[in-house]
């Protein structure tokens, strides 16, 4: 592959990962300032629980509670904040080896231009 190609692939790999990392930050911003909004019990008219977010798994937990809701449960989080995880930590280890490919100095270029 020629330098301005190594190039092109290490811009494209970063603003793939930062387009990832980027929107699935926006969806935790939404459902961190949503709150309950995101908490409606199913099969119920506007019976909200309060969020808070779980390490393990990772990602959003609404609880209802017996006081409150008439019920004592909980839901989530689901799989969505982990397969986006690990989606983030494998694009981010493609651009860092896409980027260390890319020469910077001039007797890398000469290396690279070189077959073998």
């Amino acid at each position: 592959m020629t330098q301005q190609g190594r190039v092109v692939v290490a811009v494209a790999a970063f603003l793939v990962w930062f387009g990832a990392l980027a929107m699935g930050l926006g969806a935790v911003a939404v459902v961190e300032l949503g709150g309950g909004v995101f908490c409606e019990r199913a099969n119920s008219d506007s019976n909200y629980g309060e969020m808070e977010w779980s390490l393990l798994p990772p990602g959003p937990r609404c609880r209802w509670t017996e006081e409150f809701n008439g019920v004592d449960t909980a839901e989530g989080p689901g799989p969505l904040m982990s397969v986006w995880l690990a989606a983030v930590v494998g694009l981010g280890g493609l651009a860092v080896w896409a980027v260390r490919r890319v020469p910077r100095r001039p007797e890398e270029l000469g290396a690279a231009a070189e077959p073998g």
